[in-house]
Protein backbone atom coordinates (compact mmCIF):
# COMPACT_ATOMS: atom_id res chain seq x y z
CA UNK A 1 0.00 0.00 0.00
CA UNK A 2 2.81 2.44 0.85
CA UNK A 3 4.47 1.69 -2.49
CA UNK A 4 1.28 2.53 -4.39
CA UNK A 5 0.82 5.75 -2.42
CA UNK A 6 4.46 6.74 -3.01
CA UNK A 7 4.16 6.08 -6.76
CA UNK A 8 0.95 8.12 -6.94
CA UNK A 9 2.57 11.05 -5.14
CA UNK A 10 5.58 10.89 -7.46
CA UNK A 11 3.27 10.95 -10.48
CA UNK A 12 1.32 13.97 -9.27
CA UNK A 13 4.42 15.94 -8.27
CA UNK A 14 6.50 15.06 -11.33
CA UNK A 15 6.12 18.50 -12.99
CA UNK A 16 7.83 20.07 -9.98
CA UNK A 17 10.84 17.85 -10.74
CA UNK A 18 11.02 18.91 -14.37
CA UNK A 19 14.44 19.87 -15.58
CA UNK A 20 14.65 23.62 -16.07
CA UNK A 21 17.17 25.12 -18.48
CA UNK A 22 18.36 28.68 -17.91
CA UNK A 23 17.71 30.69 -21.03
CA UNK A 24 18.86 34.13 -20.03
CA UNK A 25 18.56 37.05 -17.68
CA UNK A 26 17.09 40.54 -17.82
CA UNK A 27 17.04 43.42 -15.35
CA UNK A 28 13.81 42.07 -13.85
CA UNK A 29 13.99 38.27 -14.15
CA UNK A 30 15.93 35.11 -14.86
CA UNK A 31 14.25 33.09 -17.61
CA UNK A 32 13.99 29.29 -17.82
CA UNK A 33 12.28 26.78 -20.07
CA UNK A 34 11.37 23.17 -19.38
CA UNK A 35 13.50 20.55 -21.09
CA UNK A 36 10.37 18.47 -21.84
CA UNK A 37 9.10 19.99 -25.10
CA UNK A 38 5.91 18.54 -26.64
CA UNK A 39 5.88 18.40 -30.43
CA UNK A 40 2.88 18.09 -32.75
CA UNK A 41 3.49 18.93 -36.39
CA UNK A 42 4.73 22.54 -36.61
CA UNK A 43 3.60 23.26 -33.05
CA UNK A 44 5.61 23.04 -29.82
CA UNK A 45 4.42 23.37 -26.21
CA UNK A 46 6.84 24.23 -23.44
CA UNK A 47 6.65 25.38 -19.82
CA UNK A 48 8.57 28.55 -18.98
CA UNK A 49 9.44 30.32 -15.73
CA UNK A 50 10.25 33.95 -15.05
CA UNK A 51 12.11 34.03 -11.74
CA UNK A 52 11.64 37.66 -10.67
CA UNK A 53 14.39 39.64 -8.96
CA UNK A 54 11.90 41.64 -6.89
CA UNK A 55 8.52 40.66 -5.48
CA UNK A 56 5.52 42.33 -7.18
CA UNK A 57 2.98 44.30 -5.16
CA UNK A 58 0.76 41.18 -5.28
CA UNK A 59 3.58 39.14 -3.69
CA UNK A 60 4.57 37.23 -6.86
CA UNK A 61 8.22 36.07 -7.01
CA UNK A 62 7.89 33.82 -10.07
CA UNK A 63 5.59 33.29 -13.03
CA UNK A 64 5.08 29.94 -14.71
CA UNK A 65 3.52 29.69 -18.17
CA UNK A 66 2.57 27.01 -20.66
CA UNK A 67 3.35 28.47 -24.07
CA UNK A 68 2.61 27.15 -27.54
CA UNK A 69 4.77 28.04 -30.54
CA UNK A 70 3.89 27.83 -34.23
CA UNK A 71 7.27 27.14 -35.84
CA UNK A 72 6.08 27.75 -39.40
CA UNK A 73 4.39 31.12 -38.76
CA UNK A 74 6.87 32.19 -36.04
CA UNK A 75 4.19 33.08 -33.52
CA UNK A 76 3.22 32.04 -30.00
CA UNK A 77 0.43 32.12 -27.46
CA UNK A 78 0.11 31.60 -23.72
CA UNK A 79 -2.17 28.75 -22.71
CA UNK A 80 -1.81 29.06 -18.94
CA UNK A 81 -0.09 31.53 -16.62
CA UNK A 82 0.34 31.38 -12.84
CA UNK A 83 2.03 33.58 -10.25
CA UNK A 84 3.78 32.04 -7.22
CA UNK A 85 5.01 33.38 -3.87
CA UNK A 86 8.44 31.72 -4.13
CA UNK A 87 11.08 31.29 -6.81
CA UNK A 88 10.91 28.65 -9.55
CA UNK A 89 7.11 28.33 -9.48
CA UNK A 90 7.03 27.20 -5.88
CA UNK A 91 5.20 28.45 -2.82
CA UNK A 92 1.65 29.66 -2.63
CA UNK A 93 -0.30 29.96 -5.88
CA UNK A 94 -1.26 33.64 -6.03
CA UNK A 95 -2.76 34.04 -9.51
CA UNK A 96 -3.75 31.75 -12.33
CA UNK A 97 -5.06 32.43 -15.82
CA UNK A 98 -6.17 29.81 -18.31
CA UNK A 99 -6.78 31.04 -21.83
CA UNK A 100 -9.53 29.26 -23.77
CA UNK A 101 -11.26 31.38 -26.39
CA UNK A 102 -14.50 30.00 -27.91
CA UNK A 103 -12.53 28.52 -30.82
CA UNK A 104 -10.60 26.46 -28.24
CA UNK A 105 -6.89 25.94 -27.83
CA UNK A 106 -5.51 28.94 -26.00
CA UNK A 107 -4.84 32.64 -25.93
CA UNK A 108 -4.44 34.95 -28.87
CA UNK A 109 -1.58 34.28 -31.27
CA UNK A 110 1.20 36.89 -31.26
CA UNK A 111 4.07 37.14 -33.68
CA UNK A 112 7.41 36.72 -31.93
CA UNK A 113 9.12 40.10 -31.58
CA UNK A 114 12.85 40.13 -32.44
CA UNK A 115 15.51 40.04 -29.72
CA UNK A 116 13.21 38.83 -26.93
CA UNK A 117 12.92 35.80 -24.66
CA UNK A 118 10.16 34.51 -26.94
CA UNK A 119 12.61 34.63 -29.88
CA UNK A 120 15.12 32.56 -27.92
CA UNK A 121 12.55 29.95 -26.97
CA UNK A 122 11.18 29.78 -30.55
CA UNK A 123 14.70 29.14 -31.88
CA UNK A 124 15.27 26.42 -29.25
CA UNK A 125 11.99 24.54 -29.54
CA UNK A 126 11.68 24.77 -33.34
CA UNK A 127 15.18 23.63 -34.33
Amino acid sequence: MRLILTLMLMTFTAPAWAEWVKMGETDIATLYYGAAIKKKGNFRRVWTIQDLKQRTKEGVMSRRALEEFDCEEKRYRILSLSGHSKRMGRGKLLTIFNYSPPSGGGGEWNYVPPSTGATRILNIVCK
